[in-house]
């Protein structure tokens, strides 16, 4: 496995990311995933977003299929489960079209590993995927890029998948890095946008690619 060490520099973190380059790498999907955790930003920075982010989630959940699981999680300052795991699609609508900011910062990181703990590893999923909606904002806990890395290795080894959606308007912050190379690794896909308004249009390509939908 040939193993290949970034560095960068971000609001004064030195980052070490560990690139697997995998036999995932160009995974073609193979029918819908079993379940499914979707980590969206809640944090104060997003809150002139929630029209798109609303419409965003909506065209994901449309096109999920009916028997994969979904689990709802929001990130503003802590991991938040608006829904658990569950084929309720009335359920996870509601929560969608109510979906509203929690404030204070983005712990997307942290809320990724402990999601994965929760509703991923500890159910024993085959294949387990996490899809990822954030802002670009940086509101890093203490350890964070260093428990990331120690828990990424094992999320491959496990056959699991990442996807996502980052909307970035100034420099590269830490949560377009991370969900990017969550991504890489796995042979999942990232997707970086200007503006909220793309939000729509790639959280509709991200379900193709879980699905494998044309």
């Amino acid at each position: 496995m040939h193993r290949l060490c970034r560095r960068g520099r971000v609001s004064g973190w030195c980052l070490v990311f560990l690139l697997l380059v995998t036999a995932q790498a160009g995974l073609v999907a193979q029918g819908a995933p079993a379940r499914v955790v979707l980590l969206v930003d809640s944090s104060s920075s997003m809150q002139q977003m929630l029209n798109q982010y609303r419409a965003g989630l909506k065209v994901f959940l449309d096109g999920l299929p009916a028997e994969t699981e979904l689990a709802l999680i929001s990130t503003g300052g802590q991991l938040r489960v608006r829904v658990p795991p569950t084929t309720d699609r009335e359920r996870l609508g509601k929560a969608m079209e109510g979906f509203a900011s929690d404030s204070g910062g983005n712990s997307v990181i942290m809320a990724m590993i402990e999601s994965d703990k929760r509703f991923l590893e500890s159910a024993k999923i085959e294949r387990p995927v996490i899809v990822v909606l954030t802002n670009d904002s940086d509101a890093v806990a203490d350890g964070a890029v260093e428990r990331y890395n120690e828990w990424m290795p094992g999320f491959i080894r496990r056959g699991g998948r990442a996807y996502g959606v980052v909307i970035r308007s100034r420099n590269m912050g830490l949560p377009s890095q991370i969900v990017e190379n969550i991504a890489r690794n796995s042979g999942g896909h990232s997707e970086t946008i200007a503006t909220a308004t793309g939000i729509a249009d790639q959280m509709k390509k991200v379900v193709e690619q879980l699905t494998g939908a044309k």
